[in-house]
């Protein structure tokens, strides 16, 4: 991970999730740290373990502790409450909604 001009070793199981926006990603820390990875959301896709980690759209990738509260939203998506807290509202988009819920059955 990189912080500023220096890289630095970041544990994956520190990761609550990842957030891509404007084709940068950030990491982001149960203790509420954030971290520029260089990798994009398909990359780490391939890199992180299906059981922990779920794309849950194009700008977000969750780890399944991270999540707080679910609750059903507009047009058959579901708003997620993440701890940590992130920077904006997140949604499971429609289009995997039932690729989420299978996710958090198994």
């Amino acid at each position: 991970m990189k912080t500023g001009q220096h890289l630095a070793f970041l544990a994956v199981t520190d990761i609550a999730f990842f957030r891509s926006s404007d084709g940068l990603t950030q990491a982001f820390t149960f203790s509420g740290k954030k971290y520029f990875v260089e990798n994009t959301l398909e990359e780490l896709e391939r890199l992180l373990d299906p059981k922990d980690f779920f794309r849950i759209s194009r700008g977000m990738t969750l780890r399944l502790n991270a999540i707080h509260k679910i609750h059903p939203h507009l047009n058959g998506r579901l708003k997620l409450e993440t701890q940590p807290a992130a920077p904006e509202d997140v949604f499971v988009s429609r289009e995997r909604v039932g690729d989420f819920k299978a996710w958090l059955g198994g």
